[in-house]
């Protein structure tokens, strides 16, 4: 298919491994992404309307006051309820697949800035590489359009096709199934990518799963972003900067928390109404979020909402690993109730446990996973508060991972074990 192209040379070449192939898959943001302008919309007087490709997201030189409005006109995605599509902004060219089986677009959320705060992968990548893995050949980085949620990665030539054929070419390169190893929403991204494969095709070419920081129940705090807006504990992202675009993307309404994980209470309270987990089309009614509620029903439509997609398949071995001891919001108060275009920040945030971003919650679904068909699915969580995005540098992650992926045992557990 057409999206073999966008595979590396390298990884077409290569001769047989004797190390199994590892795909790398980011959580939302985590995908650099590029783009191109011709009659681009302008905010400003002083946006660009034309240019050649250039980095987008993250470009910390476009998070500037002056610049913001700019960069969030060009990454809003807008979507077709009458025939359940989405589109870019007229005179937009994105791509969301920077480098698409290297690392180029995961390693860095800015790959200009290659430092400390800014790290994203680069720290598992070079520790694959210490072990001797190659990028490009049996090392490679997804990246995808974090914006979207699976009813989009499905269509013909998006995100599923692309990842489906880059698996194929390594696991036939390498003579080995390919583990994958997810972050955040690349987790239940990947969930929906394998529960609408063929369970033939997924023994086939996957040897196992490693989502690490998952949100399985959603989160309380895309709720938030909705309303005033969250980073996300995104490094160096102000608070408001991606309410415009989270508050309309696919992937917002994905990760919408879940009764699942929630259970009936309150999560979002204004001196009109209480909102649950179960409550979110009419939180999004209220708030005036007309696209994100026509999304959700077409997400629910189709089966491929957080919380219809279950547990990993039978047969694909996975191991969760998520952190907790890190403050996380929870629930959130309003002084006012919610009218169409309401974007105040809550008079009062409660909080729980998790690790910043992802609540305990709906971390620990994955201690439900059913252990009865005879498919190994096992968890590690680690205290000491880790933050949602540190997990990917903390040497506890990275020695479970490679653990796992060469069937060592170690400190994993099965789910339900612990404490």
């Amino acid at each position: 298919m057409a999206a073999v192209r966008l595979l590396p040379l390298a990884l077409l070449l290569a001769s047989t491994s004797a190390k199994p192939p590892i795909v790398l898959v980011p959580g939302l943001a985590g995908s650099v992404f590029r783009v191109k302008l011709h009659g681009a919309p302008e905010p400003h007087f002083f946006c660009s309307k034309t240019s050649d490709w250039f980095t987008t997201w993250v470009n910390a030189e476009q998070l500037i006051p002056e610049q913001k409005d700019c960069l969030l006109a060009r990454v809003h995605q807008y979507f077709d309820a009458a025939n359940a599509t989405y589109h870019d902004a007229p005179g937009v060219t994105l791509d969301t697949n920077v480098d698409f089986g290297g690392v180029g677009g995961i390693a860095y959320l800015d790959p200009s800035l290659k430092i400390g705060p800014l790290d994203y992968y680069s720290t598992m990548i070079t520790y694959f590489e210490r072990m001797g893995y190659e990028v490009g050949r049996d090392l490679h980085g997804a990246p995808y359009d974090w914006r979207a949620a699976p009813d989009g990665h499905m269509a013909g030539g998006a995100y599923f096709d692309k990842l489906q054929a880059l698996i194929e070419n390594t696991t036939a390169a390498n003579g080995a199934r390919a583990h994958v190893v997810t972050h955040s929403l690349g987790g239940t991204t990947f969930l929906g990518f394998v529960k609408t494969r063929a369970a033939g095709w997924v023994q086939k070419h996957i040897a196992s799963f490693v989502p690490i920081s998952s949100p399985w129940g959603g989160a309380t705090v895309m709720a938030l972003s909705d309303v005033s807006g969250s980073s996300l504990g995104i490094p160096l992202i102000p608070q408001d900067y991606l309410r415009s675009v989270q508050s309309t993307a696919a992937s917002g309404v994905f990760v919408l928390p879940t009764e699942a994980a929630f259970g009936t209470g309150p999560l979002v309270q204004t001196p009109a109404r209480n909102y649950t987990a179960s409550q979110m089309a009419n939180f999004l009614s209220d708030l005036g979020l007309t696209q994100a509620a026509d999304i959700l029903r077409n997400l629910e439509r189709q089966s491929l909402n957080t919380a219809q997609l279950g547990p990993p398949p039978a047969g694909l071995r996975t191991l969760a690993i998520s952190s907790y001891g890190v403050k996380t919001s929870e629930a959130y108060i309003f002084s006012q109730p919610f009218t169409p275009g309401f974007t105040k920040p809550p008079s009062e945030t409660r909080e729980g446990d998790g690790d910043g971003t992802v609540n305990l919650a709906s971390l620990r679904l994955a201690r439900g996973w059913p252990q009865h068909d005879g498919t190994e699915r096992r968890v590690l969580e680690l205290d000491g508060g880790v933050s949602h995005f540190e997990m990917l540098k903390d040497q506890r992650v990275l020695q479970a991972v490679k653990d796992f992926i060469m069937n060592v045992s170690s400190m994993i557990e099965p789910p339900g074990t612990l404490d």
